[in-house]
């Protein structure tokens, strides 16, 4: 096990390095920075990225001879629920979220495409994801709690659980591994991002 972080999400390189053409799933892609740090380690990597957000920038390519591309999904990954979702959009990008509510500070609110991973899988033709980073302001309890098996090697996950009391009751996290047997957690961290609070750097690893 070699545990690294690429663009702030712990990843473990051996399991990366064992798959020759890794296909990775980028879920919350906006900057694209831990797509790009994937192809430094990987350069053969296939890679889908995910971001609702309308100012995100599209980025697609393929290189033929290596068998590496990057698809970009312009939708919101989700557990379950409506394939339209209202999005709070801030100006900066950063923190935008999926949510039922009509105002939040000065977000602005417009209604985004969603696709459950197994969706995603079936339109990019991928049976396997030997990396999924979840980077999804609060989505990625909804993704989890319905995650379909064992899809991928290894899951890396910014969990948000800061303004949320019920994920930070005592017991939640456990009781999530348990709906998850297909992996170990190998890492449950607090970041350092939100001065510590509320935010998780955690990877979980195919048995």
């Amino acid at each position: 096990m070699n545990l690294v972080q690429l663009a702030s999400h712990t990843v473990d390189l051996e399991l990366l390095a064992a798959a020759r053409n890794p296909r990775v799933l980028d879920v919350g892609c906006r900057w694209f920075d831990f797509a790009d740090a994937i192809r430094k380690v990987s350069p053969f990597a296939v890679v889908i990225a995910m971001d609702p957000a309308l100012d995100v920038e599209r980025r697609d390519w393929s290189d033929v001879e290596t068998g590496a591309s990057l698809e970009f999904l312009r939708a919101a990954l989700v557990g379950e629920g409506p394939v339209f979702q209202r999005l709070a959009h801030f100006s900066t990008g950063e923190g935008d979220f999926l949510t039922t509510l009509d105002r939040y500070h000065d977000a602005e609110f417009y209604e985004v495409p969603c696709m459950p991973v197994k969706q995603v899988m079936e339109s990019s033709d991928i049976t396997h994801f030997d990396v999924v980073k979840l980077d999804c302001e609060g989505s990625e309890f909804g993704i989890l709690e319905n995650w379909p098996g064992p899809i991928a090697t290894q899951i890396s996950v910014e969990f948000h659980d800061w303004d949320k009391p019920k994920y930070r009751a005592e017991g939640y996290y456990d009781l999530l591994w348990k709906r998850l047997p297909w992996y170990r957690v190998v890492q449950h961290e607090l970041s350092k991002q939100g001065e510590g609070v509320g935010h998780w750097d955690s990877l979980l690893v195919l048995r």
